[in-house]
């Protein structure tokens, strides 16, 4: 997969890859994986993460799902340092 990312006027390519499995488990119910890696160029980082699914086929149009995501991110050596969030600026009690 390929995806352009945009911050400000810097243009980054980012890329990413999947892995996908199904696997029906008798009439009605199937498991399905997935495994997913994306970069973050701004961040110089990776995004690693996995998804598992049950499904129901409760009838020939109609499937129920049940997911499960799990992300990690992993930062390399030259991570850039994210600003904290500011304070929200108040008037001082007294009004001045």
């Amino acid at each position: 997969m390929l995806n352009e990312g945009i911050e400000g006027t810097i243009h980054r390519a980012q890329f990413g890859q999947s892995l996908t499995i199904s696997h029906p488990m008798g009439k009605r119910f199937a498991l399905s994986g997935e495994i997913w890696h994306f970069t973050q160029p701004f961040l110089r980082s990776n995004a690693v993460g996995n998804l598992w699914a049950v499904s129901y086929r409760a009838r020939r149009n109609l499937v129920f799902d049940k997911l499960v995501d799990k992300l990690q991110q992993h930062y390399g050596p030259k991570m850039l340092q994210m600003p904290e969030k500011e304070k929200p600026k108040t008037k001082p009690a007294n009004g001045k």
